[in-house]
């Protein structure tokens, strides 16, 4: 241990019978803060097989804050090795993290809530993933982050906050995740969006108009997933207008759009919601699935 662990910071004992500590601000009478110094621990004593699977975004934050309170430890070694050679040469040790289990339980939580950014203080996630390298959770992060942001504006939003306290969300702002490419991805997302609305648009006029498109309009059609399948009850030119302008969508235009992707997705599921009838789909269905798809879906 003492090899693993060096001096604690000076903890600040509170409280009466419930005698709590508190380290940087970090309550120790919190459930995930409890958890995270018995994993930490655990693995300090030998443990090698860590079960992450039920973790949480706070809870992966605090073990790695314990980690750093003791020193940033960058093995560990099995319990029934004999402690004289613990830390010598030719001594077997392991990590101290086992990076896949812990990037894969981040994409488990993510699978388990459909979308990253509904899983609570899910951006603490940067954090997490800056201190262990872990660039497919932070392509992750970014990906997400990235529906949220505004045009031209690298400031965190607010709304993507949740419950992080001033200090860490501080923390979170330092790394400046908002960059240029993330706001060009934003850009390209908002192109596309609006892209397969004028499509749209397009193709309820010829189809009002009874007229046919060329076989290059058609498959372009097929592309933005705009086309009409056999189930769908077709919206008309006068139902998908009526419903852009109440939006305040109509004249369809990118470069005046200045708001947020994922509030462009929730305008075209809400359009969608309010033009199907029965169990029948219609070209919104599909377009908000296809743009859905392309704006949440990160490959790992």
């Amino acid at each position: 241990m003492n090899r693993i662990c060096p001096p604690w910071r000076q903890f600040e004992l509170l409280g009466g019978r419930k005698r709590m500590a508190d380290t940087n601000g970090m309550d120790f009478g919190n459930e995930r803060a409890k958890d995270a110094l018995r994993i930490v621990l655990e693995i300090v004593h030998g443990k090698e097989v860590v079960d992450y699977e039920n973790s949480s975004p706070r809870l992966l934050f605090y073990i790695l804050e314990v980690h750093a309170w003791l020193g940033h430890p960058k093995a560990t070694y099995s319990s029934g090795m004999d402690p004289k050679m613990v830390g010598t040469q030719g001594a077997q040790f392991s990590p101290f993290f086992n990076k896949d289990a812990i990037s894969g339980c981040i994409f488990d939580m993510a699978k388990k809530a459909k979308y990253l950014y509904r899983v609570k203080d899910w951006l603490l996630l940067a954090l997490v993933a800056e201190k262990l390298r872990l660039h497919d959770v932070m392509q992750l992060v970014l990906d997400n982050l990235c529906l949220f942001c505004r045009a031209d504006k690298r400031e965190l939003p607010e709304e993507a906050r949740n419950c992080i306290k001033d200090k860490d969300w501080a923390r979170i702002q330092d790394l400046r995740l908002i960059d240029k490419n993330l706001l060009n991805k934003r850009e390209f997302y908002v192109d596309k969006i609006f892209k397969g609305l004028r499509l749209l648009s397009h193709q309820v006029l010829y189809f009002d108009g009874g007229i046919l498109p060329n076989e290059k309009i058609f498959n372009t059609y097929q592309e933005y997933k705009v086309a009409a399948c056999s189930y769908c009850r077709s919206l008309s030119s006068d139902e998908f207008h009526r419903e852009l302008i109440s939006a305040h969508l109509w004249p369809l235009c990118a470069e005046t759009y200045r708001e947020r992707v994922i509030d462009l997705l929730h305008v075209i599921r809400d359009m969608e919601e309010r033009t199907l009838v029965g169990r029948n789909c219609n070209q919104l269905t599909h377009l908000y699935d296809h743009l859905r798809r392309m704006c949440t879906e990160s490959e790992r």
